[in-house]
């Protein structure tokens, strides 16, 4: 059986070539640890960028730990987003897959647009 657990975001930052943006409150990840240590990530988060727009950015995936360092971990994900706000728009229509690297609290995530 797997474990659950919710861990909130308390604060952070996105940055790109198209917009950066901070974490806002209500976001959180709520994992499931599975028997064989995977963790499956299903994060939600708001972001205010750096323009005042509001976009949500939703992330599922893997994190894998690493057996030496348990307190980090490789990170292999997709994530989406959704806004109303006109200039975003078309970040409504991309799925983007991620890859990056937990260490200790800090999380840094390279993502690729997938072109659809």
């Amino acid at each position: 059986m797997a474990a659950q657990n919710l861990t909130i975001c308390v604060s952070g930052t996105v940055e790109g070539p198209n917009f950066s943006a901070t974490i806002l409150p209500p976001s959180a990840d709520w994992l499931q640890i599975k028997p064989n240590g995977c963790v499956c990530i299903n994060v939600k988060i708001f972001l205010k960028t750096h323009d005042g727009e509001f976009i949500y950015q939703h992330v599922t995936g893997r994190s894998v730990r690493d057996p030496e360092s348990p307190q980090n971990s490789m990170i292999r994900c997709m994530c989406v987003f959704e806004t109303s706000s006109e200039k975003y728009l078309h970040l409504n229509q991309k799925a983007y897959l991620g890859h990056g690297v937990k260490t200790g609290m800090n999380i840094v995530l390279d993502y690729y647009d997938t072109n659809i």
